[in-house]
Formats: C-alpha cells, structure tokens, sequence
C-alpha cells in the first residue's frame, strides 16, 4: 500500500504519472436509478444521481488493455484498476497426451446411442486438466482521499459514450468540484483529472491499495501481494504457492502544473 499527498492553490492542478500501471493525474450514495439519456444529435450518457457503494453500480472505462471501475464518491474516491496481463499462475497447456485415441470410440458410442458411456470416456481421456481455469485477478484500487467538509448537493456521475469520458460533478461548500477519468489507447495510460471553480480546492490524498481475489481455488493460483518499494514505488509479487505468477514493479513521478 503506498500513499501520495497532493494540495495545489492553483485551479489548474497538477499532473501525477505512475509509469507501470498507467495512472496519470491532473487535478485543476447507492444509485437508485440508471438512465441512458439520448440528447441533441449523436450523445448519449449513462449516469447516476447518486455515488456507488458497490462494484456493480460503478462505472466502467477502459482500452481493452487497462480498465478501470470508477464509484464516483466524494469523500473517498475509489477507481478499481484491471490490467490484461494479470492472471493468476502461468502458461500452461490442458491438452490430455494420447486423448485423440479415444475419440474414434466416443463417437462410437454416440452413435449407438450410449451417451452415458460416450461422456464418461470423453470426462476421462479428452477432458484438459485442470479443470477450472486461473484467475483474472484485479490489480489494486486507486483511493482519492478527500477532506469531508459540508454536505454534497446537485451531485451527478455520468458516463459519456462518445467520448468514454467518465465525470463526477458535485457541489460542496459552495464550490462546484468536477472529477474526470479516461483511458487512453494512444499513450495507455489511466487518466484522471481533477478541477474545482475556486482556487486552492483541489486537496486530496492518494492511495494504492492491492486487492486479493477471495474467489475459490483448489491450485493455490490466486494469492497476490503489493509491497511499497523506496520512495514512490509499488511491487506486486505471488504469494507462496501462486504458480508461474511474475513480480512487476510500479512506480509514481509527479509533476506540477502551474498554468
């Protein structure tokens, strides 16, 4: 688990990179409905009148390598994060050796109508082992920590189709706080920028927090860990007993805005 603080008393904010993971920054209530609203000419945006409280209800963006589940809270934000590459175990092969020799038998007793048999012996000699597959697993939440100060009014987390734009608005202590996320195929990076309408507002504090797949596994595939690593650092190794899993390591640089 690693945490950044960030406080800019510039509207425009600031730009925040973690470089193997993808994450770029520039700063400047359960949903009781979901609704797909078609506006003037080709836009269209599902949005939510309240924040999410669980993964179901967040909203997704993603580049078909990195992806991410934006909730939308105001307090303390949480943006789940996917990458493709990371599965439980590694390579692996589940052709059964010799199972082709079978299949002239199984079709045997298809034919004869003895389907009992016929899916016994395909179970036995042609099935691939093992027989569950690995685990996708989920990289790590990004957390956005907020200071809590007043009530939050006229809120709103849409997300727009034509662009895959992801944006949280709301208002709170009279300034208007607008939160925007994106994925980029281009530079493939995770975006995330933050503005309000007054300056000094955008203070936050950031968190990486690994997460563990509580999904069930008979070959010990699926047990992950993120260690901080120096200064501004993430590694993400198997646990004992993960199979063929690699460790990677991500790290964050910062960079100021001063526009």
């Amino acid at each position: 688990m690693r945490n950044w603080r960030f406080h800019k008393t510039s509207p425009t904010g600031l730009f925040f990179l973690i470089g193997g993971l993808g994450v770029l920054f520039n700063p400047t209530a359960t949903a009781s409905a979901q609704t797909v609203v078609a506006g003037p000419g080709p836009a269209a945006r599902i949005w939510h009148a309240h924040l999410a409280e669980k993964w179901e209800n967040a909203i997704p963006v993603g580049n078909g390598r990195l992806g991410a589940m934006v909730f939308g809270k105001t307090d303390e934000e949480q943006i789940q994060i996917n990458e493709d590459t990371y599965w439980s175990g590694g390579p692996y092969s589940t052709t059964v050796k010799g199972g082709s020799k079978a299949l002239p038998e199984i079709r045997r007793l298809i034919f004869d109508g003895d389907l009992g048999r016929a899916h016994q012996l395909f179970g036995r000699s042609l099935m691939g082992y093992p027989v569950e597959q690995q685990k996708y697993q989920s990289l790590g939440s990004l957390v956005l920590k907020f200071a809590p100060t007043e009530p939050v009014r006229d809120y709103r987390n849409e997300l727009d189709l034509d662009t895959a734009v992801t944006t949280t608005t709301y208002e709170q202590g009279g300034v208007r706080f607008r939160r925007e996320v994106f994925v980029t195929p281009v530079a493939q990076v995770i975006v995330v920028r933050l503005s309000a309408d007054a300056p000094g507002k955008v203070s936050f504090e950031a968190q990486l927090r690994g997460d563990r797949n509580q999904a069930h596994s008979n070959y010990a595939t699926d047990y992950f860990q993120m260690d901080g690593h120096g200064r501004d650092g993430l590694v993400c190794r198997a646990a004992q007993g993960a199979m063929g899993a690699k460790t990677g390591a991500v790290t964050a640089v910062q960079r100021t805005s001063s526009g």
